[in-house]
């Protein structure tokens, strides 16, 4: 699926559920899900990281939460209300191809897909990314280092001083590092997130902007889109 279906889904979602059509993520997961009908999922995921479940399926740990992926589709095994982002993701990780492990080199997204930040597909919005998590931790560090350790994420031994860093395992084989600078006499508070360099062989890079999207939207305990 390319970018631009992508984009055109995500517009049509708010104006789809107004007349009670799908929403556009619900669209993407159903076309997710049928790519997951004949996928012999078992034999994909020892490379991946993921545990075979004993009813069938395989079972895939997102920020610390794991999802039974099945040939029908995804669920979350604790039985709480999750988004089809989520589900979209989790599934999608499940056919994922990639062998190589983690680098641990990490870079912004725009550099990771080789297309200029600022494009039309050159990753985040700045204000997308970086401001809501301004204003909610920017200067409340306790409260990031809550959230970061909800997710299942530890803060790098390395990291002190004004600039903090904090690593997930989103998926096994996908780590992620959030970036917090905090507040000094000439700059505000941002934040970065960054990718391994390696995560692209997993993911498109459309799928890893959705990735990062869940990372932000779960440190803020927002809830939009569930089900």
């Amino acid at each position: 699926m390319s970018e631009e279906n992508l984009k055109q889904i995500a517009k049509g979602s708010e104006a789809g559920a107004q007349k009670g059509q799908k929403s556009g993520y619900e669209k993407i997961y159903d076309w997710v899900v049928e790519s997951l009908v004949d996928f012999d999922l078992e034999a994909n995921a020892e490379p991946l990281g993921l545990k075979i479940h004993p009813e069938g399926g395989v079972v895939v740990s997102l920020f610390g939460r794991d999802y039974l992926v099945t040939n029908s589709g995804a669920k979350a095994l604790d039985g709480q209300r999750t988004s089809f982002n989520h589900l979209s993701l989790v599934a999608h990780y499940a056919m994922s191809q990639g062998r190589s492990p983690a680098s641990g080199d990490f870079m912004k997204l725009s550099a990771l897909s080789g297309i200029p930040a600022g494009t039309a597909s050159g990753g985040y919005d700045r204000n997308a990314l970086s401001m809501p998590l301004v204003k909610r931790f920017g200067h409340d560090p306790e409260a990031l280092e809550e959230a970061v350790m909800k997710l299942g994420g530890r803060r790098e031994a390395k990291s002190a001083g004004p600039t903090r860093e904090y690593l997930f395992e989103a998926f096994p084989k996908i780590p992620l590092k959030l970036i917090f600078e905090e507040a000094d006499e000439e700059f505000e508070p941002d934040f970065h997130v960054m990718f391994d360099s390696r995560s692209i062989e997993y993911m498109e890079f459309e799928a890893l902007g959705f990735l990062g999207g869940i990372l932000i939207h779960d440190l803020l305990g927002q809830k939009e889109n569930y089900k």
